[in-house]
C-alpha cells in the first residue's frame, strides 16, 4: 500500500476554508521562472490538511466520505485524480508500506 504525505518543502497557508500553496523552487536562480501558486477549494483544502501525516488512499477516501456527502464511486475517482495531480506537481510525496 502507498502512503501519501505533503511535501515538507512546499509552503502553504490556511485562509478561511481554503488553502493557498506557494510552490517555490529550491534553486533561487529558477524562482522567477518556476514559482507556482495554487488556491484549493474547500474539499481539496480538507484533503490537504489530512495529508499532514501519512495517509493511504483508502484512509483519505473514508475521511472524505465522512466529511462530505458524496457518492463513493465519484469520491474514489476524484480522489485518485487529485492525488495523481498533486504527485505530478511534487506537492505530495508517496512511500510504499508493508
Amino acid at each position: 500500500m502507498v502512503n501519501y504525505k505533503r511535501n515538507q518543502d512546499v509552503s502553504f497557508s490556511q485562509l478561511d476554508q481554503q488553502v493557498v500553496i506557494l510552490d517555490l523552487p529550491k534553486n533561487a536562480s529558477e524562482a522567477s521562472e518556476n514559482c507556482y501558486f495554487h488556491q484549493l477549494n474547500e474539499t481539496a483544502s480538507f484533503l490537504w490538511q489530512c495529508l499532514d501525516s501519512p495517509q493511504t488512499e483508502n484512509e483519505l477516501l473514508a475521511k472524505l466520505q465522512t466529511e462530505f456527502e458524496v457518492e463513493p464511486e465519484l469520491a474514489q475517482q476524484d480522489l485518485k485524480n487529485y492525488l495523481q495531480q498533486l504527485s505530478q506537481q511534487k506537492l505530495i510525496v508517496s512511500a510504499e508500506t508493508l
